[in-house]
């Protein structure tokens, strides 16, 4: 019997899923995913499903490539194939309407379209714009989007892993290829010299790592991939491994017409390689069979060899027949070359068209490899490539390096006298070194842009440094200050009809009127949004929201604020904002905590907690959430988290950051029974809320105080905080109970004198898995003449362990043999918070492992079924 065809075996389920999937898609699109490690089969499964479907639906196809610098929309100009609205992307807001025109031939495609994306690890910022627009609006057409990508390489940080709950909302839609087993490696191996069982350990059931491996039958099966792929070139001529030592430094193909010019290679040269299963045809262009085997051969080649190789691509892509307009190619063999002169001509232009279409990590990186060539540049040149860094990585949660780039950029227009120049890049560097925490250094730069810019009366520059300021003012809670000098801006703004400035400007007067409880900031910030959105402002957007959910979410106007935080999020993903994705997921965070949805807020803030290089401002609310949850529950580890926000609050100086973090601190000390421990810390920052007339602030800090023992004035403070410190405890509870804070509602009950009252809201405590404050309220219950109920909490009925809700669903998924990355993947979290949660789950129910644990669920399992 001869090998078997590895895309036949095993694979039926897989088939029968998709053939689901284009059923399901024909009466409502749908996107759905095919995952799995490299080599492991994907490719060929697609490509017989869509052999398979052909005769009836519309087939169309995208490879996403992994450039050095990719091609941002790679995908969609090969799914497009060659439609004339793509020349759309030349208009300043082309995106846009092609991303609308491609959705309109999949509504009006005669058949039901299949439209898969390959390897969308590799897709640019640009492309999950794309996939993420159509995942939205594809139950509007008849289209089946299928997407595959290497679950395997998706680290942490990641650009997929932050959008993959987005693409793919339901395990229901993905499918992950597994490998082979040994009865189909076997099968494969039928006839062949090797033993099967060695050939499964070695490739461990990797389909292309077992096809390789089989295809030189004089190959030791313990050889390598490498070896495998070069062994399969031994008998091809010299030309024709030329040839492919071309296609090798070019992920997404080269012309034939080019491999033969400089691989000197004939037609029958190229068919070899095709032939020996190396390469494939495809159209005009040549690429590897399998991107693995074009690694194997790349990493056969030396340095120097792999330089001379890219110089020549990029010679003849400059000239000839052969000429390109592909900036993200060139740059691709530019950098390749290592050749300077090519780097300064290509890679600035592949970064600003990468920024244009919105793919601002791939703009970032085009930018960075540029800065290498920086010294064949003019100095105009070199500092405004320097500036243009430092916004993208501002943008991509690159805050090092965009302070570093900017400071590199203001020093070089400083010693050219550029004075407008070096004024707008002190403006910028005081945006940096604030959402670095240097609050002081922020506005030391902010006063030294007005000084250098006031000789340009009535300018935008001029204004956007007024602005800037009044920014500056607003974040530090200093209300009359930041509508005094965001005043000036919209002033000039007005009159030179300039709408990036107004657009910030009003941001920060609505932000500071609505601090001040004045109806008018509201309608300021709403129309700060709409002029935003209206002329594509990007950040601008993303601000405008930022700072509309904020307030909302201060002021206790929960739906509101997770409606616009909602909103916010979304258009950052589409937008590639991670700065202000992730700022406000933070905030999104700290609504879920204060509605007592605990497990989402710490899954939320975990994640900025574990992000590299998040910015100190962002970082300390996400501190602050998860600290005052594990005081809440009498965990672990809460003063590290608490003791850690409380230096970068310092940092900063704001109201905003000081009040949330010492009002947490407050109640841990109270909780723990140590209600002195920051009795400084509440006085000053008490007195900071007073002066601001920030009456949640004061009244949070007040109660603190208050039960620290002192007797606040209640002057100042919200209704709810007044209400509880005056001992009108069922009164302010009431009040929680209306804005939709449970905790803090059960929490005032708890003051009562009623047993019966504080019995209620002991249980209401113990369902939220409030333990620290439960056992108080066990003590004063006792200490009242009453016993403690049993059972409480219903979590603890449920599942005999005291488990939260996300605990019992890590719980479930453990108990059914699932990794740690198999349950990040189910509940879009990260594999470290999966982490956390198995540890605790260990702990809460006493197993020694996973093993262990998964016996125990395993038995309430049985419990549940026998009542």
């Amino acid at each position: 019997m001869g090998q078997a065809d590895a895309s036949l075996l095993e694979r039926v389920e897989a088939i029968d899923w998709l053939a689901n999937a284009f059923a399901e898609a024909r009466r409502g699109g749908l996107l759905v995913a095919v995952t799995g490690e490299a080599g492991i089969g994907k490719t060929s499964l697609l490509r017989q499903f869509a052999d398979t479907y052909r005769h009836v639906a519309d087939v169309r196809w995208g490879v996403c490539d992994p450039l050095a610098t990719q091609r941002p929309l790679a995908p969609l100009v090969d799914v497009a194939a060659g439609a004339a609205w793509l020349e759309l992307l030349e208009q300043p807001d082309g995106r846009s309407l092609v991303f609308d025109a491609l959705l309109r031939d999949l509504t009006v495609s005669g058949r039901t379209p299949i439209v898969v994306v390959e390897d969308v690890h590799w897709a640019d910022d640009a492309t999950l714009d794309l996939l993420i627009f159509l995942r939205r609006r594809v139950a509007t057409t008849k289209a089946l989007l299928v997407i595959s990508y290497r679950d395997d390489e998706l680290g942490p940080s990641h650009p997929l892993r932050h959008v993959i709950g987005e693409l793919v909302s339901r395990a229901s839609r993905r499918f992950r290829l597994p490998p082979l087993t040994v009865a189909a490696v076997a099968q494969m191996a039928s006839g062949a010299a090797v033993d099967p069982v060695e050939l499964y350990r070695v490739t461990a059931g990797n389909p292309f790592f077992v096809v390789e491996t089989l295809a030189e039958p004089a190959a030791k099966v313990a050889m390598t991939v490498r070896d495998a792929v070069m062994a399969r070139a031994r008998h091809l001529g010299a030309k024709a491994r030329l040839a492919l030592e071309v296609v090798a430094i070019a992920p997404a193909g080269v012309e034939i017409a080019l491999v033969e010019r400089l691989a000197g290679a004939s037609v029958d040269d190229l068919d070899d390689c095709i032939e020996h299963g190396i390469l494939a045809a495809d159209g005009s262009h040549l690429t590897f069979r399998h991107e693995l085997a074009r690694r194997a051969w790349l990493d056969g080649l030396s340095a120097v060899r792999l330089q001379h190789l890219h110089l020549e691509t990029l010679h003849a892509l400059e000239s000839g027949d052969h000429g390109s307009t592909d900036s993200a190619l060139l740059a691709h063999h530019a950098i390749g070359a290592a050749d300077s002169g090519a780097i300064a001509t290509h890679v600035p232009g592949a970064a600003r068209r990468a920024a244009a279409l919105g793919a601002h990590r791939e703009a970032a990186r085009h930018y960075a490899a540029a800065l290498t060539a920086a010294n064949r540049m003019s100095n105009e040149d070199r500092a405004q490539l320097f500036a243009d860094y430092a916004y993208q990585c501002y943008l991509t949660d690159q805050l090092d390096a965009a302070i570093g780039a900017q400071t590199e950029a203001l020093a070089i227009w400083r010693s050219a006298g550029n004075h407008c120049s070096e004024g707008n890049g002190l403006r910028f560097l005081s945006r940096l070194t604030w959402f670095a925490g240097r609050n002081a250094d922020a506005m030391r730069h902010a006063n030294a842009a007005i000084e250098v810019l006031q000789t340009f009366h009535g300018t935008p520059d001029l204004a956007m440094a007024f602005s800037n300021v009044s920014q500056l003012h607003m974040v530090a809670s200093d209300s009359d200050d930041a509508v005094l000098w965001g005043e000036k801006a919209i002033v000039i703004a007005e009159d030179l009809h300039d709408n990036a400035v107004l657009a910030h400007a009003l941001n920060n007067v609505g932000t500071a009127l609505m601090d001040q409880h004045n109806p008018r900031g509201q309608a300021m910030l709403e129309r700060s949004l709409s002029i935003s959105r209206c002329h594509q402002l990007h950040e601008h957007t993303a601000r405008a929201y930022t700072n509309l959910a904020s307030n909302f979410v201060r002021a206790r106007a929960y739906d509101a604020g997770a409606e616009v935080l909602q909103r916010g999020i979304e258009f950052c993903i589409d937008e590639d904002l991670d700065t202000w994705r992730v700022y406000m997921s933070v905030w999104l965070a700290r609504e879920r905590f204060e509605r007592g949805r605990w497990d989402e807020a710490v899954d939320l803030a975990t994640a900025v907690i574990e992000r590299e290089g998040v910015a100190p401002v962002t970082l300390v609310g996400a501190l602050v959430v998860v600290g005052g949850v594990r005081a809440r529950r009498g965990d672990p580890e809460v003063w590290p988290v608490l003791d850690r926000a409380l230096r970068l609050a310092e940092g900063t100086g704001e109201l905003q950051r000081l009040a949330p973090t010492v009002a947490a601190r407050a109640e841990a000390a109270w909780l723990a029974g140590d209600p002195h421990r920051v009795d400084d810390e509440v006085v000053s920052t008490l007195a900071l809320a007073r002066d601001r007339g920030d009456r949640w602030a004061t009244g949070e800090l007040a109660l603190a105080a208050y039960r620290a023992g002192r007797l606040p004035s209640v002057a100042g403070c919200a209704e709810p905080f007044r209400l509880q410190i005056e001992g009108r405890v069922e009164a302010a509870a009431a009040a929680w109970d209306a804005i939709g804070c449970p905790y803090e509602a059960a929490d005032c009950r708890g003051d009562s004198d009623d047993p019966d009252v504080v019995a209620a809201s002991l249980r209401e405590l113990t369902a939220l898995g409030a333990r620290a404050r439960a056992r108080q309220l066990a003590d004063r219950l006792r200490a009242l003449g009453r016993p403690v109920p049993r059972g409480a909490n219903s979590r603890t009925r449920t599942n005999a362990g005291g488990l939260t809700d996300r605990e019992v669903e890590v719980a479930l998924l453990l108990a059914d043999g699932n990794t740690d990355k198999e349950i990040a993947d189910q509940l879009v979290i990260s594999r470290k918070t999966v982490g956390h949660h198995v540890s605790h789950v260990l702990t809460k129910l006493g197993a020694r492992n996973r093993s262990e644990a998964a016996s125990i669920v395993a038995r309430w399992s049985v419990a549940d079924s026998t009542c």
